[in-house]
This record gives structure tokens, sequence and C-alpha cells, in this order.
């Protein structure tokens, strides 16, 4: 039985490279790819790394790569850049120097 995560954020991946690895978990095997300007919910945020919805499962894919478009109206998320400063703005918001995956 898989367990239904409700998603925190939607975001959109972007890259230079024009796909995202999508791993098993942080830092772990690649599963699959996302193009860029794909859309992917986020399910959690876990420092620089992200576990998104992947096919029917979870997958993980760096921070860095996602550009957050909207948050779930009850999510209580803190974004953090790589210094660890809490930061959103409205409208969305991109994490800076993003470099192909």
């Amino acid at each position: 039985m898989t367990q239904e995560r409700k998603a925190l954020y939607v975001g959109r991946v972007e890259t230079r490279s024009g796909s995202l690895n999508v791993r098993a978990a942080p830092g772990g095997t690649v599963i699959g790819s996302a193009a860029s300007g794909t859309e992917v919910q986020v399910l959690d945020d876990e420092g620089e790394w992200l576990a998104i919805a992947w096919e029917d499962s979870v997958g993980y894919v760096s921070k860095r790569y996602i550009v957050f478009s909207q948050a779930a109206p009850d999510a209580h998320i803190v974004i953090t850049d790589e210094e660890g400063h809490a930061f959103a703005s409205a409208g969305g918001f991109a994490l800076p120097d993003a470099r192909p995956d």
C-alpha cells in the first residue's frame, strides 16, 4: 500500500542542461530525469535536497534546480539558501546560482 503524501509546494525544474536527475535518495541512484520546465510536487525539504512526487513514488532532486511557484494553502515549510538563511517572497522565488546537474 502506497502512503499518499501531500505536496507542500509546486515547483518547476530549471536547468541549463535540459534535464534534472531524479534520485532514489538524496545523492543516491538515478531513477529518472525531469525535463527543464517540468512542474513537480514538492513533498519535503531535506536541506540541499527536495523529496518530490515521482511516478507513484518519491524521488529526490537537488534544491538548486527548482523554482518554487506556489505553496499549498496549509503548508508550513521554511526554505533556506545554502547558508541556512530563511527566505520567501510573494509570487514565487528561485534559488540562487542554478548550475547544470
